[in-house]
């Protein structure tokens, strides 16, 4: 998991300045995260198999524009916090 970087991460989703943690913080952060990840669900009508697996989510997310499948994005966050 060497290249999982949590700076890369915030950098992507447009969070400059990590706050001490609080309710705020914790809105702010997961509306970044929707409003920068965008959500596309094509793996299942293509029968991929869904893998929750850390460093395969990481590398779909691959932090370009490409579309990807929502709920790994939303467990690599979830994994994170």
């Amino acid at each position: 998991m060497n290249d999982l970087s949590v700076e890369k991460y915030l950098e992507r989703i447009g969070i400059k300045k990590v706050d001490k943690p609080s309710l705020g913080f914790l809105g702010g952060l997961q509306l970044a995260h929707l409003y920068s990840i965008p959500f596309e669900d094509l793996d299942i009508p293509d029968r991929d198999r869904i893998v929750l697996d850390i460093e395969r989510i990481y590398r779909k997310i691959d932090f370009t524009s490409e579309n990807n499948f929502y709920n790994l994005l939303n467990s690599y966050l979830g994994i994170k916090l």
